[in-house]
């Protein structure tokens, strides 16, 4: 709930979901990587409601990886 408050996460969000930072908030306690379709943002929005996950991982130090690096990760050919 802290990440809700701290990157103002309500209904008409236009950057991460309630799920998307709770997902981070699990990864950060159980040292895990988040997957993220998303792509980086170049720079910091002004508005923290439009923030998305990798940006909000970044500064949480929580890592942060595309669905194309876990496939290469895992060894997975497409």
């Amino acid at each position: 709930m802290e990440l809700q408050r701290e990157y103002e996460i309500g209904p008409t969000t236009k950057g991460a979901s309630k799920q998307d930072v709770t997902l981070i908030a699990y990864a950060y306690l159980n040292e895990h990587t988040v997957v993220s379709l998303e792509s980086e943002q170049p720079q910091k929005p002004k508005k923290l409601s439009k923030y998305k996950i990798p940006l909000i991982c970044k500064e949480q130090n929580v890592e942060c990886i595309t669905f194309v690096d876990f496939l290469d990760e895992c060894e997975i050919q497409v």
